[in-house]
């Protein structure tokens, strides 16, 4: 056959070959030295293609052979792994940082492949597997078939599509009330596979905190999420980073202390803040059977009596009260005293003003020390106000005198005739003396009195002041009848 070459020859061509898995058309035995897919394809195969269960025809590059030598083809390929969990190898890692291996790719397929040699290869055709320990590279494809001592398997092509467990998400300032607890804390997961969320005291502290422990204000909580693809609340695939959440627990709001106050009708206006207790908050409402007070009581526009005003206060967490009793007294008149005087002798003190018991008096117009009643008065303006209960009236002012004690009058004996019909007037004493007929001074005389023999008693006057008594005698001496004369 001449200028034909290359062509094949049925000895060194058997009809019948056998390969394995991964053999390519380049391994078919023939002294010929191109493959075609019919008898009449002027298109080679390419000698890298792998070979099916199928016909192939031997012929040379020229494709001008007599006849083309026919070979049946039987590739022995078991086949690939199979996976439970779908295509995509998708593990729960705590950081970017973590990573798994072949090994571990081959563990989760193993369960589904029970003894079977699985290899995994980092191209779908590559003859080498790669080693255990070699580490997956995330969104990478891997190839794994099956080593079991004969021909290779199919192949079961795998992405690594790694989860990564970061830091949960979260407000990184929350508020609770009073009480709230660590499961009242609030984070999101970052994935799908989001399981649990774990909460700790410090960025690395362990273990996590319960759920009951009562959170503390101004504290730094810690999250944690656990992500996988099993259901389950427990690691391993806990973020490493942890969000950091601080809180405000809001306190109970405070009303404070009840407290009572007792008015007068006079008062000013009172500001009933200045009930309040120190710890009591600021920002709630007085009311008085419902009635907003704006934080003032007028007595003037209320009779006398007593008033219980509420202070309540609230959040969106707790409320509370305190009761105000509010005891408005009438203010009384003020007190009707008359200017009085008083002798030096008397040592008159304030409870001889003869004041009623609820009337206080002062000595200046302030008002401000109620004498005590043994407190001595001089001469003087006072001033004297009523009280009920803690009510005072206006204050009336009044004059006090202290008079002198005067002498002793100087008075002499004196003698009258009986036709002169001498009375007290005759004795011509002062007009601040007055005449007695008895040593124990019971009764000035009128000066009308007529005189008698006998013993009398002048006494000099100031105000309320008697001098001490002069006695002096009158003698009413008998009218003397003349006698008739001689002739």
């Amino acid at each position: 056959m001449y200028g034909q070459t290359g062509c094949p020859t049925t000895a060194n061509t058997p009809s019948n070959q056998s390969f394995c898995y991964l053999q390519t058309v380049g391994d078919i035995n023939t002294d010929g030295t191109t493959i075609y897919r019919t008898e009449t394809s002027t298109t080679p195969i390419p000698t890298n293609e792998l070979l099916e269960n199928t016909v192939y025809y031997v012929g040379n590059a020229d494709g001008n052979c007599t006849t083309r030598i026919e070979v049946t083809v039987n590739v022995d390929s078991s086949p690939a792994p199979v996976s439970g969990y779908g295509t995509t190898f998708s593990p729960a890692l705590g950081s970017p940082a973590d990573s798994y291996n072949v090994d571990d790719l081959i563990a989760t397929l193993q369960e589904d492949n029970p003894g079977d040699n699985l290899v995994v290869f980092a191209q779908q055709y590559a003859e080498t597997p790669l080693s255990g320990t070699t580490e997956l590279i995330a969104e990478n494809s891997y190839f794994v078939g099956i080593d079991n001592g004969g021909c290779p398997s199919a192949r079961l092509a795998m992405r690594y599509d790694p989860i990564v467990a970061a830091a949960p998400t979260g407000d990184a300032a929350q508020t609770f009330c009073a009480g709230a607890t660590v499961g009242d804390l609030e984070a999101q997961g970052t994935s799908e596979n989001t399981q649990a969320i774990r909460w700790y005291s410090t960025a690395t502290s362990n273990p996590n905190l319960d759920d009951t422990v009562e959170l503390v204000d101004g504290e730094t909580y810690y999250a944690t999420q656990i992500i996988n693809n099993v259901d389950s609340p427990l690691p391993p695939t806990e973020s490493e980073d942890r969000l950091e959440v601080t809180v405000t627990v809001i306190a109970p709001v405070n009303a404070g202390d009840d407290n009572s106050v007792a008015l007068c009708s006079n008062d000013a206006v009172l500001d009933l803040s200045t009930l309040l207790s120190t710890d009591a908050d600021t920002d709630g409402t007085f009311t008085l059977e419902g009635t907003n007070l704006n934080g003032q009581f007028d007595p003037a526009n209320y009779a006398a009596g007593t008033y219980t005003v509420t202070y309540a206060v609230e959040d969106d967490c707790t409320a509370d009260e305190a009761s105000f009793t509010i005891t408005l007294t009438e203010q009384p008149d003020a007190p009707a005293i008359a200017d009085q005087e008083f002798c030096e002798t008397d040592n008159a003190t304030v409870a001889d003003l003869g004041a009623d018991t609820n009337v206080d008096i002062y000595d200046d117009a302030s008002l401000t020390t109620a004498l005590d009643p043994t407190t001595a008065l001089t001469n003087g303006t006072y001033y004297a106000t009523a009280t009920n209960a803690s009510c005072v009236s206006d204050a009336t002012s009044f004059e006090v005198i202290i008079s002198e004690q005067p002498d002793a009058p100087v008075i002499a004996d004196q003698e009258f005739c009986e036709i002169d019909n001498a009375t007290v007037a005759d004795l011509g004493t002062a007009d601040d003396v007055e005449v007695f007929d008895d040593a124990s001074l019971t009764t000035a005389l009128d000066p009308t009195t007529a005189l008698a023999n006998g013993t009398y008693y002048a006494a000099a006057t100031n105000g309320s002041c008697i001098s001490d008594a002069t006695p002096f005698e009158v003698t009413i001496t008998p009218a003397v009848t003349p006698e008739a004369g001689d002739d």
